[in-house]
């Protein structure tokens, strides 16, 4: 073990006397000086002992020799300096909660140091006033540095960073970002970071995952995504030949019980082939994820990825993501108006959640009668592998994309401000971002430090705000009055999204036609020009598929119960992830909601790794190896078939690539 100072070794020994040993170490100026200390227990006749030398022809300091283990007749007690109370997390959430409320004056000092003694009794010793008085001073201190600290990167980028010159900014980012990844999850129980470096040192790949496994999944829904964005703009400016950073952004995405993206893990990988997507892979299930018979969603295109997901998780049914095919077609097909393109994403998202063969080929015909070539693009495809209809034991939750860009979309509401727009039909809303479709690029692109410290805080910052609105949901619904329908005084209590989504098949099934069949316990309904489905009013069983692929009784089963039985009932057929129970489990175990700040790790706290270099330029051909798409034919597109190809996948990266630079600019 090496420390950087003289300074950072003897934080290092002291802390490990005081937070494992219960015990305080001390300097033995006798036999301490120059290029030696040594650091011995408090207790005078205590054998414990730690020596530390200055390295040759460095500045980094090292452990010589030591005795870790005390006397059996040692005395020292617990002592912590201002600094290592500051750091206790009680003492400093304790703190900061204070804080938040109010000022501390003067007359509170006395309330302030009876809180500060009870958070002492955890090292057994009692806290002195002005030693609690230094502690609280520290940590101001630090939380407005950490949080000017914060700002200067999410606006400077790598420019707020120590180094005179352009290249040395860039060397420093790397060297910080071990100690980057570390700092959070130390800062972040339960949180797994992994960094790989090529033969040469040289920065390859990082995957954060920013809580466990077994602590999100039973909230989101059995349905993933996977979205890669490509990271190759020019650093400086658009003349410049400095360094820059070409790599690619990985993100595994799920939903949750409120209808909320989530981001489950992410990092960065230097092309998005099969070897580098399934180290990715292999870290989720390293660490606890299991895909058996459920759908994934990424992009056609990632031919890399799709083989990756098929060596890793091979019960897994990956499936494409419907907006790729929609890029696509948007980039490749000559003279496409913007309302074609709106028709052409409507039906495309219809057919995806079409019920029956017979719908699914009404919508992709109605396309092909527009435009020949396009139906022939879609043909093209296996059903199974984007329809609804083709994957009816396959919960997919009416997803259409991998949820990265609606993460990105998302605020979190809290209640008291705007409100939540009810759940609208599946394809409103979707491609009506062009205002960020067409930001311009900034002129230089980040640097992989900048990019995970940039997601680090805007992960922590939408997860406070979560449990801010779980919390306040739970106290508005505690004190209301307002009268309640029949189906909502249920023991069961959904989230807002669910309900909202319920609320929706509510409405529909005011308009449906019940009648019993010839068959007993069965209900026939229908509507106006509309096809039949058949409900079993004993096992609460639809012939549509809306039920199982939303895990939400759909709208003839709720029509049925009005009719026969009553509707008190019918919340205990939603999945549990939708119940406001599993909802707020999932977000105990996250720190204050005041605390974002101070999970995140900050500029001064980061130490140095020296034996990390700038990731190399990768090269077009490997930065696109194993993209192909299949051949579509067709007048429409453009003759070069080759170029054609590479003109639509360099267009949808850079749509992908312009969501991804809006949401860096916090």
């Amino acid at each position: 073990m090496r420390w950087i100072s003289a300074k950072e070794a003897s934080k290092a020994v002291n802390d490990y006397a005081l937070f494992v040993q219960k015990k305080r170490a001390r300097m033995d100026k006798k036999t301490s000086g120059g290029r030696s200390k040594k650091y011995i227990c408090s207790c005078s006749h205590c054998g414990w002992f730690v020596r530390l030398i200055k390295v040759t022809k460095s500045d980094n300091w090292k452990i010589s020799s030591m005795q870790l283990t005390h006397s059996q007749d040692c005395t020292g007690e617990p002592q912590p300096s201002a600094r290592q109370l500051a750091e206790l997390n009680t003492f400093r959430n304790e703190e900061l909660g204070s804080s938040s409320k109010s000022k501390a004056s003067d007359n509170e000092k006395s309330n302030d140091q009876t809180d500060f003694t009870a958070e002492g009794e955890t090292l057994g010793v009692k806290i002195p006033v002005r030693l609690a008085y230094r502690a609280k001073k520290i940590i101001q201190e630090n939380s407005l540095h950490a949080s000017s600290t914060i700002q200067v990167l999410t606006s400077t980028g790598v420019m707020g960073l120590p180094g005179t010159t352009l290249s040395e900014k860039i060397a420093e980012s790397y060297r910080l970002l071990p100690s980057v990844l570390q700092k959070f999850a130390d800062r972040n129980p339960g949180s797994i970071v992994a960094l790989k470096k090529d033969e040469k040192g040289r920065f390859k790949s990082a995957f954060i995952l920013p809580v466990s496994i077994q602590a999100i999944l039973p909230s989101l829904q059995k349905v993933f995504g996977l979205e890669i964005v490509p990271c190759g703009v020019a650093f400086s400016s658009r003349n410049s030949t400095a360094p820059r950073y070409n790599g690619h952004f990985i993100a595994f995405m799920g939903k949750d019980g409120n209808l909320d993206h989530r981001i489950i893990a992410f990092g960065l990988i230097p092309i998005p082939d099969t070897e580098n997507v399934a180290w990715f892979f292999h870290s989720l299930l390293n660490h606890g994820l299991t895909i058996k018979d459920t759908a994934v969603f990424l992009a056609y295109q990632q031919q890399g990825a799709l083989a990756a997901l098929r060596r890793e998780f091979p019960r897994a049914k990956p499936m494409h993501c419907v907006e790729s095919f929609v890029q696509t077609i948007e980039q490749r097909v000559l003279g496409i108006s913007q309302m074609n393109l709106q028709f052409v994403r409507k039906q495309i998202v219809q057919a995806s959640v079409a019920d029956t063969f017979e719908a699914f080929q009404a919508h992709v015909n109605a396309i092909a009668h527009n435009f020949p070539v396009v139906g022939t693009f879609l043909h093209s495809f296996d059903p199974s592998h984007w329809a609804v209809h083709a994957n009816r034991n396959v919960r997919m939750y009416n997803w259409q994309s991998t949820g990265f860009l609606e993460y990105l979309r998302e605020s979190i509401q809290i209640p008291g401000q705007a409100k939540k727009a009810p759940v609208a039909s599946m394809y409103q809303g979707m491609g009506d971002d062009q205002h960020i479709k067409s930001m311009q690029l900034a002129d230089f692109d980040r640097l992989p430090f900048e990019i995970i410290y940039h997601f680090l805080y805007n992960y922590l910052h939408k997860e406070s705000r979560r449990k801010i609105r779980a919390a306040s949901l739970s106290a508005i619904r505690s004190g209301s009055t307002t009268p309640q329908p029949s189906w909502s005084q249920s023991v069961v209590q959904l989230t807002p999204g669910a309900e909202a989504l319920f609320r929706r098949e509510l409405f529909e099934s005011e308009h449906m036609n019940v009648r019993r069949s010839e068959v007993a316990d069965v209900a026939l309904i229908s509507k106006q020009n509309s096809s039949t489905f058949r409900v079993n009013m004993i096992d609460g069983k639809c012939s549509c598929s809306s039920m199982h692929q939303l895990g939400i009784p759909c709208r003839h089963l709720i029509a049925t119960a009005r009719a026969f039985k009553g509707d008190k009932s019918i919340l205990t057929d939603c999945d549990e992830i939708y119940t406001m129970a599993v909802y707020q489990a999932s977000l105990e175990s996250s720190e204050d909601p005041t605390s974002v700040v101070e999970r995140m790790p900050s500029l001064s706290g980061l130490n140095r790794d020296a034996s990390i270099y700038p990731a190399p330029i990768y090269g077009s051909a490997d930065a696109f190896s194993g993209l192909a798409a299949p051949s579509s034919g067709g007048g429409m597109f453009k003759r070069n078939k080759r170029r054609g190809l590479e003109a639509a996948e360099s267009g949808a990266d850079d749509a992908r690539r312009s969501y991804f630079t809006s949401m860096l600019t916090i």
